[in-house]
């Protein structure tokens, strides 16, 4: 567990090093050892957790502009949310349409159109400082 001399001396003087003479104390040094490698396994499940979550709620945000009746409530909904082009949005925006009928999501055509604009009426539609539409325009 100490790969370097200096590691294992320090170690010695902290208290940590443990020699293994008893089965006490390689109870103790498992149990340890297994105490950490859980709690790294466990924090990283949970990351990945809120990264789901985060996407999901994205999703939510997405579907409230798509249920809208017209392209200004979907305006509406675009500015008051954190909408970005860099974080996955925009993409999670396109597929929600590619994954559903076309015909039944209201003002299709404009709501496209007010995606390739970066403001509605002087109010900011993506949240990136730096965002570049034109992609989205070809």
């Amino acid at each position: 567990m100490h790969p370097k001399n200096a590691n294992r001396v320090e170690a010695i003087k902290s208290g940590i090093y443990k020699d293994l003479r008893s089965v006490d104390d390689a109870t103790q040094f498992l149990s340890q050892v297994l105490t950490t490698h859980l709690r790294n396994e466990i924090m990283t499940v949970e990351t990945e957790i809120i990264k789901e979550q985060e996407s999901l709620q994205r999703m939510e945000d997405i579907k409230i502009i798509f249920e809208s009746p017209d392209v200004f409530i979907a305006a509406a909904a675009l500015i008051t949310k954190s909408f970005y082009i860099g974080k996955g949005d925009r993409n999670a925006f396109f597929d929600v349409i590619l994954s559903s009928d076309p015909k039944t999501i209201p003002d299709l055509f404009r709501k496209l159109m007010l995606v390739t604009k970066q403001e509605f009426y002087g109010h900011k539609i993506y949240n990136d400082k730096v965002c570049n539409t034109m992609n989205v325009c070809k």
